[in-house]
This record gives structure tokens, C-alpha cells and sequence, in this order.
């Protein structure tokens, strides 16, 4: 845990390289699972940040200071995880949350998690929503820590199943991805 509050704020345009670095580096951490292919894959693409902006759906980014990151300077903040959002129905869909390799197991998703159940609690969502492994640490065990629970039947969700199911399409083992839910009310 850092030593400091994580500051988390709403990210903009300019920040799409900085968002895609770090999605970059989590994803390395894929290498030593059963999904290696994972660590290779692209982040998402400008043109998709681009295009979730401009529907005005959030992006939270996660900062620490720079002491904190192990600089001996404490003149700034930098960037160290982010969490990319969107309305589904009644929910809140959480489509994407990394964190800087250098930065993991220090709190920093559980703080962007927890501020994104609040941000939805605050706009009056009825849940929160996501898809992951479920036979990774850091993926369904991490978001049942924190609430969530698999969900074994999307008949009441369409979109959700949806979203499984062209990641299915996309290469990911139907065997393990799975969809969650955390229920707001």
C-alpha cells in the first residue's frame, strides 16, 4: 500500500498514450498465466479512446506521487493505473482496469474499483458490471474480494452477454472468461 491517498481523477484526451503504456505494461503480467497470448495482444486503440471520450463516458485514472514511485523528487504526480467505463443498460460496465506493472499489489485497482462503485452508487446505476478469468489471482478472485459475484446465467443481460461472447469470439477460452456482476442496491 502506498503511504499516500491515490488521487484518482477523470482523464482526458492527452492522456491516451500515457492510458495505452500502461494497459501495455499490466498486460505483461499475462505472461507467467495460462494465457501468455494476452502480454503480446494490442491496448486499445486511439481511435477507441477517442471514440469513448467522445461519447462522454469516463476514464479514471489512478496517480501517486512521485515519491512514492520511488523518485526522490516530489514536485508531481504520475499516472499509475486507469479504469475505463459505460453505461449498460441500468449499470455501469467496467470494460477496462490496469495497472503499471511497477505499480501492482500496492492498492492501487482496489482504489480505482471502490471509487468506481461509489461514482456508480452516486449516478444511481443498479449494479457494475465486468467480464474476466476466473482462474486468475488478480481477475475474479480480486473483484469477489471487493463484492462482485459470477454471474451463471446473462439471459437478463443481452449486452453483457454480448460482450462475453465477442470476446469469446476474439480468442478468450469460454471455459474461464466470465461475466460479474455487483449489485448497487
Amino acid at each position: 500500500m502506498y503511504s499516500h491517498p491515490v488521487a484518482i481523477r477523470l482523464a482526458s484526451i492527452e492522456d491516451i498514450l500515457t492510458l495505452q503504456a500502461i494497459e501495455i505494461s499490466a498486460a505483461s503480467l499475462f505472461r507467467a498465466t495460462a494465457y501468455p497470448e494476452l502480454a503480446a495482444g494490442p491496448p486499445i486503440s486511439r481511435k477507441a479512446h477517442e471514440a469513448h471520450f467522445a461519447k462522454k463516458h469516463p476514464v479514471f485514472v489512478a496517480e501517486v506521487t512521485a515519491d512514492e514511485a520511488g523518485s526522490l523528487a516530489e514536485c508531481c504526480s504520475i499516472m499509475a493505473g486507469f479504469a475505463l467505463v459505460a453505461p449498460l443498460g441500468k449499470g455501469l460496465h467496467l470494460h477496462e482496469l490496469s495497472v503499471h506493472a511497477d505499480h501492482q499489489h500496492r492498492g492501487i485497482g482496489r482504489s480505482l474499483l471502490r471509487y468506481i462503485l461509489a461514482f456508480a452508487r452516486q449516478k444511481a446505476f443498479h449494479n457494475v458490471t465486468l467480464t474476466t478469468y476466473s482462474d486468475i489471482a488478480w481477475n475474479a478472485a480480486f473483484y469477489r474480494s471487493e463484492g462482485f459475484s459470477i454471474l451463471q446465467s446473462l439471459n437478463d443481460n443481452p449486452a453483457l452477454e454480448t460482450i462475453l461472447q465477442k470476446e469469446i469470439a476474439a480468442g478468450a477460452k469460454a471455459q474461464t472468461r466470465c461475466a460479474m456482476r455487483h449489485d448497487l442496491a
